[in-house]
């Protein structure tokens, strides 16, 4: 049975034409190179995640020490759930000032909303040091 399907294989092939035009030997030269430009490509993206996930985990572990401090004296898990709410959204409004959305556009208004909640919610006053 695998004989009979390598022998179907062949004959296809066979049956195939055994030229290749000049212009179709350029297509492939230019494929060919795209294909290399593109793993090269690759290559320098996945460099450059691994160099930006160990940034991140750096301000993680940064970010996690002054939670830590903060909550030193208290370990209720709610709170510490709420101050990381709080952290996500301060840091989704950072993201969206920085992709040049207005504070009148509507994500903006509703993480800003949502972040006025979670301090109210986690105890915080309206003057926090974030500048957010």
């Amino acid at each position: 049975m695998r004989t009979l399907s390598h022998i179907i294989l062949i004959s296809t092939l066979l049956a195939m034409p055994s030229y290749v035009s000049a212009n179709d030997g350029a297509k492939i030269e230019r494929l060919e190179l795209q294909v290399k430009q593109l793993t090269e490509e690759l290559q320098r993206v996945r460099t450059q995640y691994i160099t930006l996930q160990t940034q991140l985990d750096s301000v993680r572990d940064i970010l996690g020490e002054k939670v830590d401090i903060a909550l030193k004296d208290d370990e209720d898990i709610d709170k510490q759930l709420c101050l990381s709410k709080l952290m996500d959204a301060k840091n989704t409004l950072a993201k969206l000032k920085n992709l040049g959305y207005t504070a009148q556009h509507p994500d903006s208004v509703n993480v800003r909303r949502n972040a006025e909640s979670l301090m109210l919610e986690c105890g915080q006053s309206s003057g926090d040091s974030s500048g957010n």
